[in-house]
Parts: structure tokens; sequence; C-alpha cells
């Protein structure tokens, strides 16, 4: 008895070490994309490497450590996230290294950088598991393979001729993605690879949650992606905006297994219109409760979300907040209306840049 009361404690420890890594990770991280939002490279670069020493880390954030450590001038660092990016796949199915980082604001030398890339590309195998990324793309495929059969029969509107075969589809197909989770462990981007090989990207198997409409099956693989979500293996933002998708579209509030009973993350904040980004500024009960539920899934605060998708918005290169904004053109004036007078405004936002300057003990500007 008290060899089992010793060994349950053991495991009590590894998970509590485990989230506490996660935790510590994730605080790292969100220092980094506040840094990167105060052009401070340098800085970030120190954080995100104090994060790879404590967790794997996520695609999007070795694209930011490499974006860092090439405008800090650090060739070690560059090489060393590039060579983990190149081991996961990154840039190599018709994703162009080379077209993405011309775009990127640094030193002149650029030159040499590319040059490092094309060594590391010649000496770097891929490790990562083919067979299962494989086996995602084809259902993937399938998923598209459907849809355009019925955009083909109904000039585009696939729903209305398709929507019942297309229910019945997309729940075979989450069904399916269920089985290889369960068969083949949960899909990270260290063992099946980036969506289209650029890190950053929702995960390959996006596409297959955002299609199927029935709450039923989405929450057959939610408690996989929470727990995901919660050992450091998937994103917060990811995992959020489904949840969000899910929260909106069948009233769903509640996850027995999570450890408050509401499931909004403000991911919705976010809405494009007409090539301007507004921000939701949530506030009071609300907030507090967005506030909480994010930080039960490790992801930062609405307000530090504000500034990292402003900041994002134009810096397009840096994948801070996963690319999740929401392009509502050519909504009625009254909503554009109502969007922009609820939206952070520029005052909101340089008064937010300077606490975070104050925060971090940096000169504000």
């Amino acid at each position: 008895m008290k060899k089992l009361i010793l060994l349950f404690s053991l495991v009590l420890i590894m998970a509590n070490r485990s989230a506490a890594g996660v935790a510590m990770y994730s605080g790292l991280i969100h220092e980094a994309e506040l840094l990167i939002c105060m052009e401070k490279p340098g800085l970030a670069l120190e954080r995100f490497k104090r994060a790879f020493s404590l967790e794997t880390p996520l695609g999007k954030d070795l694209l930011n450590a490499l974006i860092c450590a090439y405008q800090a001038g650090d060739t070690v660092a560059f090489a060393t996230m590039a060579t983990a990016l190149l081991k996961n796949g990154a840039f190599s199915d018709g994703c162009d290294f080379y077209r993405f980082f011309d775009k990127i604001d640094g030193p002149e030398n650029k030159e040499s950088y590319k040059q490092i890339w094309k060594r590391l590309v010649q000496v770097t195998p891929v490790h990562i598991d083919l067979s299962y990324r494989q086996a995602v793309k084809q259902l993937v495929q399938a998923d598209q393979d459907v849809r355009h059969y019925f955009m083909d029969k109904q000039t585009g509107n696939y729903n209305a001729v398709g929507r019942d075969s297309l229910n019945t589809f997309d729940s075979l197909n989450t069904l399916r993605l269920k089985r290889l989770f369960e068969t083949r462990g949960f899909p990270t981007e260290e063992k099946i690879g980036y969506d289209y090989s650029f890190p950053g990207n929702p995960a390959i198997y996006e596409i297959i949650i955002r299609h199927d409409r029935s709450w039923t099956n989405r929450k057959v693989l939610d408690s996989f992606f929470y727990q995901a979500t919660r050992e450091g293996k998937l994103s917060p933002t990811h995992y959020g905006y489904w949840k969000d998708q899910s929260y909106w579209a069948f009233d769903d509030s509640a996850s027995s297994y999570q450890q408050t009973p509401f499931s909004h993350y403000g991911t919705d904040a976010l809405v494009v219109i007409n090539d301007t980004l507004y921000i939701h500024k949530y506030n009071g009960t609300e907030k507090d409760r967005i506030n909480a539920a994010r930080k039960e899934i490790y992801a930062d605060a609405l307000d530090e979300m504000a500034m990292k998708a402003n900041y994002q918005f134009t810096h397009k290169y840096f994948r801070i907040i996963d690319g999740t904004y929401g392009v509502w053109d050519g909504m009625p004036d009254e909503e554009t209306r109502k969007i922009r007078q609820e939206a952070y405004t520029t005052t909101d936002l340089k008064a937010l840049r300077y606490q975070l300057a104050k925060k971090y003990g940096l000169k504000h500007d």
C-alpha cells in the first residue's frame, strides 16, 4: 500500500512539474511577444531561449525567435532556430522561405542569413512521422473533395444541395480523426509537421474541425484539444478559436473536464473591415471571466492580445496570435459603426504600450 501511495505521489509530482513547465514556458513566450511589440528583439530572443530550454517549442514561437535572432544579429541563435524548424519540415512543401524572409525588416546583411538557411537545408534531415502526416492530409483532402463536388453542382453554394450529405460526411471525418488520435497519439507539430509547411499556421487538421457543424462531434475531440493545450502541445489561440466557434454556434458554455465552467476566450475580438483592424474591448465582469478562462489554458490577457494583434497587423511576418483575424467586409453600416465604437482606440493602445514599457523598465516612445 505504501508503494502504491508513493507511486501515486510521484505521478502527481511529475504532472505538477509538467504543468509548471508549461506555465513557465507560456509566461516567457508572452513576455517575448510583448517585447517584440516594443521592438526589442534582443530581449525577446533571451526570453525565447529560456522558454525553449523548458518545453518543446511550438512552430510559431520558433519562427518568431528566428526573426528576432536575425533582427538582433545573432547568427548562432538563427542557426539553432532554423535547424529546429527544418527538423519539423518547415518550408519544405511548396512554401518559399526566401520570399517570406525578404519581407522581414532587419540588418543589411540579409544575404548571409539566407546562406545559413541554405546550408542548413542541405544537412538537416526532416524528423517527422510522414505516414501519419499523410493520413491526416488525406482526411483534409477528402473534406475538400466532397465540398468541391457540391460546389460544382451548385455554382459555389455547396450548402444548397449538399447540407445533409456534408453533415454525415463531416461526422465520419471527425470520428476518423479521433481514431487517428487514439491509435497514433496527438498529432503535434513535432510529430507531423506544419500545415503547408509554414510554422504558425493553424494545425493541418484545423479545416476538418471548422467544417464540422455538429457540437456532438466537436465535443468528441474537444477533450483531446484541451488536454493538448494544457500540456503545451497546441497553441492556446488555436484552442480558443475553435472553442469560440462552438460557443457562438452551439451555445456551449461548459466542459466538465475544464477547471472553470466558461469557454469563451475572446479570439472573436479581432475583426478586419476594409483593411482596418478593430479589436473589441471587453469590459467588467465579461472581461474578467474571459481572462480567467484564458489563464486556464496559459493564454495571455485580453489587453496583451490586443497589443500583439495590433502590432502583428502591421508586421505580418510575425505569427504572434496565429493569424485568427475575422474579415468582415461588406457589413451593414450600423454593425460597422458598433464595432468601431466598441473597439480599442489608438489612445487605449498607446496607454497599454506605456504600461508594458513601465513593467519591463523600458523607455517609452
